[in-house]
């Protein structure tokens, strides 16, 4: 830090300083947002949202290149995640095979 400071001359240290505190904050304030369907996969389905989490509806494919998931044919599912902030990041968590109770009542 002390090089940078120098390279910037004169006051350096307080602007990069200044900026390293902006950039938490906004990073900091990024991570009390709510999870929202532009933070999920684009064929999801969100059942419940949450202030913290939001859980959501998805098929799948496989990765069996056999498989006609991975050829235009039926995807496999519905799975159940529930999204989740960790830091400024989403990430997912695997719920299982959804129940019949899920799909028949959140059916678009």
């Amino acid at each position: 830090m002390i090089g940078l400071g120098i390279a910037l001359g004169l006051g350096g240290r307080d602007y990069v300083a200044e900026n390293i505190d902006e950039l938490l904050a906004v990073r900091e304030q990024r991570r009390q947002e709510p999870v929202t369907e532009d933070d999920l996969p684009e064929d999801a389905h969100l059942l419940e949202n949450r202030s913290s989490s939001a859980v959501y509806l998805e098929y799948r494919t496989c990765g069996d290149e056999s498989c006609s998931c991975m050829r235009d044919g039926e995807k496999h599912g519905p799975y159940k995640y529930r999204a989740y902030r960790d830091g400024d990041t989403v990430r997912r968590g695997y719920l299982g095979k959804a129940t019949d109770t899920d799909t028949d009542t959140n059916a678009e």
